[in-house]
Formats: C-alpha cells, sequence, structure tokens
C-alpha cells in the first residue's frame, strides 16, 4: 500500500511548486548563473516525471518504489536523484504537515477503504493506460469511480 501511496504523490502531489526562494547573491547552478534579487521556484510535479529520472513517468506504476523493481531505478540502470521525488519537498522548507499526512495515509487510509466498495461503472470513457495528470491543470475530462459503503451492499 505505501507505494500506491507513493505513486500517487509522486503523480498529484500536495503541492505543484515550492515556496519562493529570492537569492541574496549571485548563484551559479549547473553553469547557468542566477543574479541576486532572483526569486526561485522548485516545480515538484516537472521532477515527478523527469524522464531522465523515471522509466514511463505517464503511467501509473507502483512498483518504481520497490527496490527490487526494475522500474526503482532510472531509464539508464542508475540509482535515482533523491530530489527526484519531493512530494513534501526538504530540508529547511519541508512541509510541517509531512508526518502527520503520511501517518494519516499509512494508518487512516486501510480503515476507510476497508468500509467501500470502489467500482468504475461500465459505460465509463476511463481508459486503463489513460496518462496521469494534475487535475487541476488540465482540461482532460473527468472521469467518476462509483463508491458503496460496504455495510449497505451486506444489508
Amino acid at each position: 500500500m505505501l507505494q500506491v501511496i507513493q505513486e500517487s504523490l509522486r503523480i498529484e502531489s500536495p503541492s505543484t511548486i515550492s515556496s519562493a526562494v529570492a537569492l541574496t547573491q549571485d548563484t551559479v547552478i549547473y553553469d547557468k548563473v542566477f543574479r541576486s534579487d532572483t526569486t526561485i521556484f522548485i516545480a515538484n510535479h516537472r521532477l515527478h516525471v523527469n524522464k531522465n529520472q523515471w522509466i514511463e513517468p505517464d503511467k501509473f506504476i507502483p512498483e518504481r518504489f520497490n527496490p527490487s523493481s526494475p522500474y526503482f531505478l532510472t531509464p539508464e540502470g542508475t540509482r535515482r536523484s533523491p530530489m527526484s521525488f519531493v512530494p513534501f519537498l526538504g530540508g529547511k522548507r519541508i512541509c510541517v504537515g509531512k508526518t502527520f499526512a503520511e501517518l494519516v495515509a499509512k494508518s487512516i487510509l486501510p480503515i476507510i477503504l476497508c468500509q467501500l466498495s470502489i467500482d468504475i461503472p461500465a459505460d465509463s470513457d476511463l481508459a486503463v493506460d489513460q496518462k496521469p495528470s494534475l487535475s487541476h491543470f488540465s482540461n482532460m475530462p473527468n472521469y467518476y469511480v462509483q463508491v458503496t459503503d460496504k455495510n449497505l451492499l451486506a444489508a
């Protein structure tokens, strides 16, 4: 289940960009010079779909978080950069709700899912190979699933 949660966070991060960082001095990053007073944002989602770091980044593949899976590595077969997956960022700017969110996902989500039956309606246009997207930034149609309380089904 943890791999599914991580893959979901990779595709739909809680934040799509970092908070702003204003440079106080000229800085060189990979031979590119950034002048002081430049404001920098990190585009989390772009890191999460970087084709140099992820095999088939447009597909939902939870196994990419399993160290024994070939998807765990980059397309070149090397370890991914630790900065290729940052749904809560890290370092000084790590999300203060990270630990709480992870705890809720690991403990409450299984309880909720055990109480529900989740089905894709037969008339749904949901494609199995549909590429993930940031739903609030895309013009893709919404796809719906049918969620039913298992207690109601048993009654």
